[in-house]
């Protein structure tokens, strides 16, 4: 074989083999686009394949209620009649749409992970319920109406203050003339006492403040113990480097709960003089203690709560507790309610009607009474009152909620 049909031969060959190998490769880049395409379409079908088999992957971490998935209920009458069988449906559609947003899966993680990357790359809240303050303090943004609150954008009426005077004093009298003396205690947002860390344009308007308007009415217009809790606080804030609120919660700490319980109970035993046995719990019956944890309600909100470690505040009490506590029951729709019990007769009783701004202090308060009563609702119960003949009553509310806790009850 001469040297040319060598060459000849070996370049077939060559040429062969580079030809099955281009095949491979186009079949590899085929086999593996093909693979790429199946991984993508089983990714975004996966939210809709565990919607339609209604696999839960949510939960409740914004803290509110998710959209159920609706039914759609067709009947005969609805089918003769094509304006009410079009209403059933366009009612559906807009459920189902809102059903969907609010529960089509990984939506969870989605949302965790893009309010993860906004918090720590930008410095922003991916949730409007969520203000994002200096130092890492969260503040209470879109919820309820706490905006309208924090920007003054409703400022109260004098129809609206004459209303929380009036149904106040009634409460006031008809407490006065079975012997029950009756306290109001206001609780306040954190935004009142560390404004400092928020956002400048809420501080403008947090120099504004609605509370000072009711509490100045309430003091010329009625006779009622008011017990504002902003007082205590900005005091102890200004004497003491301890912090008072839960950087990313809505809620005061154990420290900031107990130097409110010391002005609620300097309030009480001012105005009942048969208390005068009692005597306030002192912080130095207390440790005072940091402990490592994680982010509070601001921060569940933003589905952050596990990324977010902090150091919360905790008081432990050198000597044994004297109450014990058990669940009371009665319905509300806030949260369960609960009574402290010490077995001595000479201690008075007490209804709290409140909410979760007195939970934290609860410990302290019951140490006072024979009975101690905490009602997680605005609504003043007189039947209550009547069932438990209390010697004191104490209505509690966030600032924030002045509306609601007050105003917008009928007696």
């Amino acid at each position: 074989m001469t040297k040319e049909k060598i060459k000849r031969k070996n370049n077939a060959t060559s040429h062969l083999k580079d030809s099955i190998l281009k095949r491979l490769k186009q079949m590899n880049e085929k086999r593996y686009n093909f693979i790429l395409i199946i991984i993508f379409i089983i990714l975004i079908s996966m939210p809709l394949i565990l919607n339609i088999l209604n696999i839960e992957v949510t939960s409740s971490d914004e803290k509110r209620i998710l959209a159920k998935r609706p039914n759609l209920n067709i009947s005969m009458k609805d089918i003769r009649h094509l304006p009410g069988l079009y209403k059933e449906l366009k009612d559906y559609k807009n459920n189902y749409e809102s059903y969907f947003n609010e529960n089509f899966g990984f939506r969870n993680i989605m949302v965790r992970y893009n309010n993860y990357i906004k918090l720590n790359t930008m410095g922003i809240s991916g949730n409007s319920k969520v203000i994002i303050g200096d130092d890492g303090w969260f503040f209470l943004g879109e919820y309820g109406d706490n905006l309208n609150y924090l920007m003054n954008y409703n400022p109260l009426t004098q129809e609206e203050l004459k209303h929380a005077a009036k149904i106040l004093q009634e409460r006031h009298d008809m407490l006065a003339s079975k012997g029950i003396k009756y306290l109001l205690v206001i609780s306040p947002d954190k935004a009142s006492i560390y404004p400092e860390y928020l956002p400048k344009k809420y501080q403008q308007a947090k120099n504004r403040s609605e509370l000072d308007k009711l509490v100045n009415f309430l003091n010329t217009n009625t006779n009622i113990t008011i017990v504002d809790l902003r007082t205590a606080l900005l005091k102890q804030k200004k004497n003491e480097s301890i912090r008072l609120y839960e950087k990313t919660d809505t809620h005061w700490n154990a420290y900031g709960a107990f130097i409110s319980y010391q002005a609620i109970m300097t309030a009480i035993l001012e105005n009942s003089p048969n208390f005068s046995d009692i005597k306030a719990l002192d912080l130095l019956g207390y440790n005072i203690t940091t402990v490592d944890g994680k982010g509070g309600d601001l921060a569940v909100m933003l589905s952050s709560s596990d990324f977010i470690d902090v150091n919360r505040i905790s008081m432990i009490p050198k000597d044994e507790q004297k109450a014990t506590h058990i669940e009371y029951e009665y319905y509300s729709i806030y949260g369960s309610s609960s009574m402290g019990t010490i077995n001595d007769s000479s201690l008075p009783k007490a209804i709290f009607f409140k909410d979760s701004f007195m939970n934290v202090m609860i410990p302290y308060l019951s140490e006072h009474f024979e009975e101690s009563i905490y009602i997680w609702d605005y609504k003043f119960d007189e039947d209550l009152i009547a069932k438990e003949k209390p010697d004191i009553v104490v209505t509690e509310f966030v600032e924030r909620n002045l509306r609601l806790a007050i105003i917008s009850q009928d007696k």
